[in-house]
């Protein structure tokens, strides 16, 4: 069959027909107020999907890093029970009074690394209780005079004050005056 032949036979059996209104081209493309094809709109998807991304890896690394980061190192307080609570939470059970004597006032506590620091001032003057593990290497005494040093509930205490006459007050920190050897 040749193709001229092909041609008449499916001219004879399938004809043009008009298509239905609702199908025409004019009515499926109307512009309506505001309205593009989908074809003419703004490519917006493209960048959106790797923006979102991006957003989202944002969050996840800054939850990690909130949740992950080491706790603060340093505690400004002059309030024993937080102090204590403090030095708890990191692992240091520190039994501090909670009404030293007047002349005792708490300034801040510290971790460094295996050893925490509690700095109180008697009387004016400065001292330190270090607590660290037995194994640890005793603080440097710096200007201060070591008075004392305890193993207690598995942890070193170990208490430096400026001037060895503060030693008994110094103690009234953890111990009530009849514990004070």
């Amino acid at each position: 069959m040749s193709q001229l032949d092909l041609e008449s036979v499916l001219s004879k059996h399938l004809g043009r027909e008009t298509a239905p209104e609702e199908l025409s081209v004019g009515r499926l493309f109307k512009l309506q107020a505001g309205f593009q094809p989908a074809l003419s709109r703004p490519r917006t998807k493209a960048w959106g999907t790797p923006a979102l991304a991006g957003v989202a890896a944002v969050a996840v690394f800054a939850i990690l890093f909130l949740w992950f980061r080491p706790p603060s190192s340093d505690l400004h307080s002059a309030d024993p029970a937080q102090i204590s609570a403090w030095l708890k939470s990191r692992s240091f059970d520190v039994p501090l009074r909670t009404d030293p004597p007047q002349s005792i006032r708490l300034t801040a506590a510290h971790i460094k690394g295996s050893t925490a620091e509690v700095d109180y001032r008697i009387g004016g003057h400065d001292a330190v209780l270090t607590v660290s593990p037995p194994s640890a290497q005793a603080p440097d005494p710096g200007t201060y005079h070591i008075v004392r040093s305890h193993l207690v509930r598995g942890q070193l205490f170990t208490l430096a004050c400026a001037f060895p006459e503060d030693a008994r007050m110094a103690c009234l920190l953890c111990h009530m005056g009849a514990q004070v050897n």
